[in-house]
């Protein structure tokens, strides 16, 4: 743990937990920190993953951490401000580095209550 804490970038202190990040996919490899936000809280979590892990699990593993249960489809995930269409591709694929904010959304407007 020592080791991942060393190799998290600045971005990932601004208002992220201090707690330990959310390891997500296997745990062989090499790791990268990403955050992970969720557009309707606007909150984040720093995320632990391979660069090989497809957008689609990280972004399950974002909806399943802040209690969201539904469908994947209903969301749009984004990177670096642009929208990811095909969620089987990998996090290396999508431009992901470490230290990059992954941003998931609800795919339409939702009414103010």
């Amino acid at each position: 743990m020592a080791q991942f804490a060393e190799m998290r970038p600045f971005v990932m202190q601004i208002r992220a937990p201090k707690d330990a990040a959310l390891k997500v996919g296997e745990a062989a490899g090499e790791r990268i920190a990403i955050r992970a936000q969720f557009e309707p809280l606007w909150d984040l979590v720093v995320m632990d993953v391979r660069k090989d892990t497809p957008v689609e699990v990280v972004a399950r593993a974002l909806l399943d951490y802040f209690g969201e249960s539904a469908a994947l489809a209903s969301f749009v995930v984004k990177v670096r401000g642009w929208q990811v269409k095909d969620l089987g591709v990998t996090l290396a694929d999508a431009g992901v580095r470490n230290g990059t904010v992954v941003h998931v959304a609800h795919r339409y407007r939702r009414p103010v209550r």
